[in-house]
């Protein structure tokens, strides 16, 4: 009995430490998710009829082509483009979701690395992430923070960070420690519903199935709501 004992507080001692090792094997530091997801980062240029850039945001690559963003960046555009690695490329709406302020851009000829889509079921708070954008127009910028909070909102909710998140940071991505994208940051929140909240908020969003698809526009007089890309 003694031995079987000894034995047994032996394995509690060990299996704890041999998760928490594989965990930290696991996790990658802030400059390896930095590598690894920076190339599937852009920068987008909301023009005006004349071409002049009247604002701008940043994006996340999801697939060959396709490049997803906050709705809001490109909302009064006449033209956009999407600007990787110190080249420009013009980009055309594809499809976008007005309440929750996602949108998708398609952009011809357009080749990088992706990014792969995060598990958003079991995020936890306090879990290390990382944004990466370009805070006024300050290309691949990255911030590192914890999930202060999971805020829920009718079908879904949003994810609270201490990540500092800037103008310009809108469309950016924020990832987990593995480098998967959790969501789209969006730096334009002004609900009355968060009025009191100090920390920036991002939208956690999935694309897989039909989670962001064309919808209707509404009305102009229709004020645009605060609520972003939700997940399940």
């Amino acid at each position: 009995m003694d031995f079987f004992v000894r034995h047994c507080k032996i394995l509690c001692i060990l299996i704890p430490s041999i998760l928490f090792i594989a965990h930290n094997a696991y996790a990658k530091t802030a400059s390896q998710v930095f590598e690894a997801v920076s190339s599937s980062i852009v920068i987008i240029l909301a023009l005006d009829a004349n071409g002049d850039t009247k604002g701008l945001g940043s994006g996340v690559i999801l697939s060959e082509g396709v490049v997803a963003t906050n709705y809001h960046v490109i909302q009064e555009a006449k033209k956009v483009k999407v600007v990787h690695q110190g080249k420009e490329y013009l980009a055309t709406l594809q499809h976008y979701d007005w309440d929750r302020d996602v949108c998708t851009l398609s952009v011809s000829g357009f080749r990088a690395p992706v990014v792969v889509i995060g598990d958003t079921n079991h995020l936890k708070i306090g879990a290390q992430v990382y944004a990466i954008g370009a805070p006024q127009g300050l290309e691949l910028t990255l911030t590192e923070g914890i999930i202060s909070s999971l805020r829920k909102v009718e079908g879904g909710h949003y994810i609270q960070t201490t990540a500092a998140i800037s103008p310009g940071s809108s469309g950016g991505g924020l990832f987990d420690e593995q480098g998967h994208l959790l969501g789209l940051v969006n730096a334009d929140l002004k609900c009355p519903l968060f009025a009191g909240i100090k920390c920036p908020l991002i939208a956690g969003f999935t694309l897989r199935g039909s989670r962001v698809r064309g919808v209707p526009r509404p009305p102009l007089e229709k004020a645009r709501t605060c609520l972003l890309s939700a997940f399940p």
